[in-house]
């Protein structure tokens, strides 16, 4: 076998790996990434946008449904309102339905992720900036660093608390 032949069957086997690792990433992500994802996708679900269909408000519910646990404990605040106490899920659909219906408009993005696994269970701390505005009133920016818990049911992972990190945490 000559020199040559030799480099391109090890550069083509590298480049096999190099897919198949990728390949993996993509179709099997970690456990971390699994996570984040779905934060990433609530953050999306609750996303209220003035323009939004009812078909795509209903995706959205839907979507929310299946990352929330049956009960969330929720300790929040936008503007001058707060939330706190233990939600049941359809709780939270309600009063973010009830949100939607009155003109509100909201978004938010989560970064810099820290991830603590512990068996089944998942306490993430992230940053959090949410856009906020009340139908007729001037549009505001909150940043908070939130605590999130989660559970991992039949192979999925769940919400189980949302909460605003108390400052002297920080």
């Amino acid at each position: 076998m000559t020199a040559r032949r030799l480099l391109v069957i090890i550069a083509a086997a590298l480049v096999l790996v190099g897919a198949g690792v990728l390949a993996w990433k993509i179709f099997f992500p970690d456990e971390k990434a699994r996570i984040i994802r779905t934060l990433r996708d609530a953050a999306e679900a609750v996303a209220i946008d003035r323009g939004d269909s009812a078909a795509t408000m209903l995706i959205k519910t839907r979507r929310l449904e299946t990352l929330l646990d049956d009960t969330v404990d929720v300790s929040l605040r936008a503007n001058r309102e707060s939330v706190s106490g233990s939600l049941e899920r359809r709780n939270i659909i309600s009063m973010l339905a009830a949100a939607r219906r009155s003109g509100v408009a909201m978004n938010g993005k989560l970064s810099d992720f820290s991830v603590a696994i512990d068996g089944d269970r998942a306490r993430v701390e992230a940053a959090a900036s949410i856009r906020y505005r009340r139908q007729g009133d001037q549009e505001f920016l909150q940043q908070e660093d939130l605590d999130i818990e989660l559970v991992r049911r039949d192979g999925e992972w769940l919400i189980t608390k949302v909460a605003i990190r108390n400052f002297m945490e920080k």
